[in-house]
């Protein structure tokens, strides 16, 4: 505070501010790349920004500073400095050329698993005094007369068939049939007063249309499996703490989203059937409402690593 040269070099990347609101802003830093992303409210509004000391190389933070540069009272609550345990999942970034994610590769049933093609027993045929009737005995061009469908041998139902198994291993997309959508009337006042902020980081409640006009929106939720791909320096070991997870994320114009975090750890995952040890994997999560019992149900793929439990 009380350096102009300083105060120029400030970038503002959210202009409207509410009196009498809290605000919760994340900073999260890389120290690997030499670069920062900052929320607000959970919207992550500043990507990938570098930050650079000189010659010198940054690897911690050895004191936090909050000031302001405008006449206003401010109160600050909830300060934390430490590692960051959201294993680097992030929300669709919403680009001029479509939607960006990095999304984990999903896989289906190996090549070694899927069997052989459906086959079926050799015909038979079986003369007998019916078979040798003049009536019977007629020249079809050399077709052999049809007897009925044959005796299957095996049946193999699976329809598409590639070098890695059932379908092609390819990245996760944001699809549209997986969002759930939770209608204003369908959001209890108890959700409502356990969200981080009912006033989000465009002027509306959360339960409001971005735009902040009063207008209540409908929220649709997005369910994906996430895989840390962050190294040992986030202060965990990825191999028994911090493999991934289930990661959640929130809108209501598909343009912001929220990231509601983390909803399934794969470390919390066991196999009660054969006591197969992980570490485990989901794949495909879905989420819909049952009526008859009021609950969200969540139904995954799983897996070990290696594909072996089927």
């Amino acid at each position: 505070p009380g350096d102009t040269t300083y105060d120029k070099k400030l970038v503002t990347f959210h202009p409207h501010v509410k009196q009498d609101v809290w605000y919760k802003v994340d900073i999260k830093i890389n120290w690997s790349t030499m670069q920062y992303n900052i929320a607000l409210d959970d919207v992550l509004l500043v990507r990938d920004q570098s930050f650079f000391f000189g010659s010198d190389t940054a690897t911690s933070v050895q004191r936090v500073g909050l000031a302001t540069y405008h006449a206003a009272a401010v109160r600050y609550d909830e300060i934390y400095v430490g590692v960051d345990a959201s294993m680097g999942f992030v929300c669709p970034n919403i680009l001029t050329s479509g939607v960006s994610m990095n999304r984990p590769q999903q896989t289906g049933w190996k090549a070694s698993d899927i069997g052989g093609y459906s086959t079926m027993h050799k015909m038979q045929r079986h003369e007998s005094h019916l078979s040798r009737r003049a009536i019977y005995n007629y020249d079809n061009g050399g077709i052999t007369p049809f007897d009925g469908d044959g005796h299957a041998k095996f049946t193999n139902d699976v329809k598409f068939r590639f070098s890695t198994g059932d379908r092609r291993n390819t990245n996760g997309i944001l699809s549209a049939g997986a969002l759930v959508r939770v209608t204003q009337d369908g959001v209890s006042n108890d959700i409502k007063d356990r969200a981080a902020s009912k006033d989000g980081p465009f002027g509306g409640n959360a339960w409001e249309s971005g735009s902040g006009n009063g207008v209540k929106a409908d929220r649709y939720y997005w369910f994906g499996e996430h895989t840390n791909v962050e190294s040992a320096r986030d202060g965990f070991d990825t191999s028994e703490d911090m493999q991934g997870g289930i990661g959640a994320c929130s809108t209501d114009d598909f343009v912001t989203w929220k990231n509601e975090g983390i909803m399934l750890h794969y470390t919390n995952i066991t196999d009660m059937v054969n006591g197969t040890k992980g570490p485990f994997v989901i794949e495909r999560p879905k989420v819909i409402y049952n009526n008859e019992t009021k609950k969200y149900v969540m139904w995954m793929t799983l897996d070990d690593t290696s594909k072996s439990l089927g």
